[in-house]
């Protein structure tokens, strides 16, 4: 992997790191303002049947109150009027002090009881007003995370946009990459071919050179080392062997040709590797073939469509 890849692969690494805070950290909000929200409201509700529970039992008392006041009423009625009271005065007014004793001892009870009820309501009461005011509290704190809620799933929805349009770049950029490494690649491959093509041609070269002056020493009139069986045709001919069998070749030019009897022939072969093969002596002919016969030592046996003439530099 190269090193722009390796940058946009910790890049992408960033992306998702930053993506899955912003997830977690909107989760945990929300999860923490509606677990309060629940247990508030849970609050509330209990707190509104107390209130109801403790509004029925003042209710409640409020008329036995009422009604044990008239019963007290009438009772303590009928005790002042000491109708079964008898005896001296004294007797009869310490029954009625005792009598009124009993009425205002009930009546203390009662409203000791009747007082306790009430602060308790009371503090029913101011307990609910602050549960109250605390799920207003709350409520407006759950909207406000609900919209920084939303705005954070916003800017993780343009996150995720840049974090894919980062990762079709990044594999964009890879792609190029690897096209670029194959097509380097394919260079080399086609550079090495061509260098070791040039090399065997060079080589070729250097053996045709080779044969070429060998070639020339050899038949060159006049110089050193003649042979004397060299008696190339006057005009520059050329032709392909036609058929080879042992010693005697027959090529596909003639007497029309301007070849005569007696006259000599150099066979070469080209193609991928080219190389100088003998000579021959034409010892029979035709308008349009003739017969040579192989003069000396040949370097490779000739073939079909080995090439004959009075030079390889007369081939066009």
């Amino acid at each position: 992997m190269t090193t722009v890849g390796k940058i946009l692969v910790f890049l992408n690494l960033v992306f998702s790191f930053v993506v899955g805070t912003f997830a977690v950290m909107a989760f945990t909000a929300r999860t923490h303002w509606a677990t309060k929200y629940d247990e508030l409201a849970t609050r509330y509700q209990v707190a509104q049947a107390d209130s109801k529970t403790f509004k029925d039992e003042a209710d409640r008392l409020t008329r036995e109150r009422n009604a044990f006041n008239q019963r007290l009423y009438s009772v303590g009625k009928a005790d002042l009027k000491l109708k079964d009271v008898k005896g001296p005065p004294e007797a009869v007014d310490q029954a009625a002090a005792d009598a009124a004793n009993r009425v205002a001892g009930e009546l203390r009870a009662r409203q000791t009881r009747i007082d306790d009820l009430e602060k308790k309501l009371g503090d029913v009461t101011a307990d609910l007003s602050k549960a109250n005011r605390q799920i207003k509290s709350y409520a407006a704190a759950t909207s406000t995370s609900q919209k920084t809620s939303e705005l954070r799933q916003n800017d993780v929805e343009k996150i995720r946009e840049m974090y894919s349009a980062e990762i079709k770049r990044n594999n964009d950029l890879v792609k190029s990459a690897n096209d670029m490494r194959d097509q380097m690649v394919a260079a080399q491959i086609t550079a090495t071919s061509l260098r070791d093509t040039n090399k065997r041609l060079e080589e070729q070269l250097q053996d045709m050179a080779r044969d070429l002056v060998r070639v020339r020493a050899v038949g060159a009139p006049g110089a050193r080392g003649a042979r004397r069986d060299v008696n190339p045709p006057p005009e520059d001919v050329e032709g392909l062997v036609a058929r080879s069998e042992g010693r005697l070749v027959t090529i596909t030019i003639g007497s029309d040709a301007g070849l005569a009897k007696g006259q000599t022939l150099e066979v070469f072969r080209f193609g991928a590797t080219p190389r100088y093969i003998g000579r021959i002596k034409i010892v029979d002919l035709s308008p349009t073939q003739a017969v040579g016969e192989v003069v000396g030592r040949l370097t490779t046996p000739i073939r079909k469509n080995d090439t004959v003439g009075i030079s390889i530099m007369g081939r066009r």
